[in-house]
């Protein structure tokens, strides 16, 4: 359903989020950092798995094809966050 979207990842501008932008629209997922203990990286981004609004709300999604777009979403911005030399743990 969503292979071939175009996309994108950035750090978001409200500290400790990261903004993913997709034809649907935007998604802020929170998150923190910790010093990495016994992984080769530097730094853990503790990654929040429930997206937010651009206000900061909590967003729910109530049908099947929100779900899955939120699940890509996340795997995804886990994929960005892994790229920039972060370990990722789920909060």
């Amino acid at each position: 359903m969503h292979d071939g979207q175009e996309f994108a990842v950035s750090f978001g501008r409200i500290g400790r989020t990261l903004l993913y932008e997709d034809a649907f629209g935007t998604l802020l997922f929170a998150f923190d950092v910790a010093p990495s203990i016994g992984t080769q990286k530097e730094w853990t981004l503790h990654l929040g798995k429930q997206p937010l609004a651009t206000d900061g709300t909590m967003i729910e999604y109530a049908n099947r094809a929100e779900r899955e777009r939120v699940a890509v979403a996340l795997q995804r911005v886990k994929d960005y966050v892994s790229s920039r030399g972060y370990d990722v743990e789920m909060m």
